[in-house]
């Protein structure tokens, strides 16, 4: 039988002292099945905060708790369970701290996905990244919830400067995450996004900054399985030899399902293909002219 799903890992210490970063490949459905023949996967990276504050901890913590909040809420639809999930993780963060108050200060992201075969819902709170590559293309489709996306974001917007922007200090500051208090922005997508024959995700820690995204499309690109895919992006990241180069954990996940036929809107679901603007335009001028003719 073909895998509805195949899946790659690979991480790297990078120069930190320890590995902070966790993840989690599992059944929605909390069977051991293989994924030959598992319908629906949960998928999840989290990276620790907190140093000597034990942020592998926190990241375990998230990872584990929001795996088994959305198998029990299964039954709620992907989006109440994957909020579930979140919102199990900020709170296994804040227990743990009750019980050991030393752990206090330390903090994790996460960024998990329920995916079927053609079809994907995300939740993500910090700044760990789910790309989507297709044709050679690559997006990012989560929130990225540090000040210095915040800052791009306000420069595109017009209200600073891309020098403001660019000169802050402090860029890499996460303004949400799981550290048992309420959270301060999620982002969860309602609706299903379509996936495609071919369609790769990567679910990264933010140590694969090193690379810019268009070397992670070439990478993802080369036609290799997921396996060697999450290989070659993380060789690549130690071969930059970044000298403070942080954790680095890549989860490559390849769905086996969607379809052949390539729809311009159905990987953001809001935008319209040129052509698509091109022939509203021609029917709403064509329309408004029958408007004036009577």
């Amino acid at each position: 039988m073909t895998p509805r799903f195949q899946v790659g890992v690979a991480d790297t210490q990078g120069r930190r002292q320890k590995q902070e970063d966790s993840h989690v490949v599992a059944d929605v459905d909390a069977t051991h099945r293989p994924f030959a023949e598992i319908d629906r996967l949960l998928v999840a990276v989290a990276d620790g905060v907190g140093g000597e504050a034990a942020g592998e901890v926190a990241s375990r913590e998230a990872v584990e708790a929001f795996s088994r909040a959305v198998q029990a809420q299964r039954a709620l639809g992907p989006v109440e369970a994957l909020e579930e999930g979140i919102l199990a993780a900020n709170r296994a963060i804040h227990e743990r701290i009750a019980t050991q108050p030393d752990l206090a200060g330390m903090a994790s992201t996460l960024t998990g996905i329920w995916l079927t075969a053609d079809s994907l819902y995300w939740v993500s709170v910090g700044d760990s990244h789910l790309y989507l590559v297709s044709d050679g293309r690559i997006v990012k489709l989560n929130e990225d919830h540090s000040l210095g996306a915040h800052l791009d974001r306000e420069a595109a917007a017009g209200n600073i400067s891309d020098e403001e922007a660019a000169g802050t200090p402090g860029r890499n500051m996460l303004l949400s995450y799981l550290a048992g208090e309420p959270l301060r922005s999620v982002d969860l997508r309602h609706e299903p996004m379509r996936l495609h024959h071919g369609d790769r995700l990567i679910l990264a820690t933010d140590g694969l900054n090193t690379l810019d995204e268009s070397e992670i499309a070439r990478i993802a690109s080369q036609g290799q399985d997921a396996q060697q895919c999450a290989n070659d992006l993380v060789a690549a990241v130690e071969a930059a030899g970044h000298p403070r180069q942080d954790n680095t954990l890549v989860v490559v996940v390849d769905p086996a399902g969607g379809d052949e036929r390539r729809d311009e809107n159905s990987h953001s679901g809001v935008r319209l293909s040129r052509v698509g603007l091109i022939v509203l335009a021609a029917l709403v001028t064509l329309i408004l002219a029958g408007l004036v003719l009577r």
